[in-house]
């Protein structure tokens, strides 16, 4: 499923015009990921899951890449509660 298409049906389920639904849900997620990012902790959403930041190790690039070093970062992920996984 699509961001266009859950925008949808939520709007249609909420008698709410598109554009107020699109506004919120990004807001929704903007919010999420600026809390967590700045925080540095675990934001857990009951039935959703969780969202945490999560570190991807510096490494060596290939020698026909050039042979440079590619820079750690960290990154926003998702762990989907059990309902989600089934």
């Amino acid at each position: 499923m699509h961001f266009k298409e859950i925008i949808k049906e939520v709007a249609e389920k909420n008698n709410i015009s598109q554009q107020l639904c699109k506004k919120i849900l990004k807001d929704a997620f903007a919010t999420i990921a600026n809390s967590v990012l700045e925080g540095g902790e675990k934001l857990s959403i009951k039935g959703f899951g969780s969202f945490y930041i999560g570190h991807v190790a510096a490494r060596k690039m290939a020698k026909t890449m050039g042979g440079h070093t590619s820079p750690g970062y960290s990154i926003l992920k998702l762990r989907p509660s059990k309902l989600l996984r089934k």
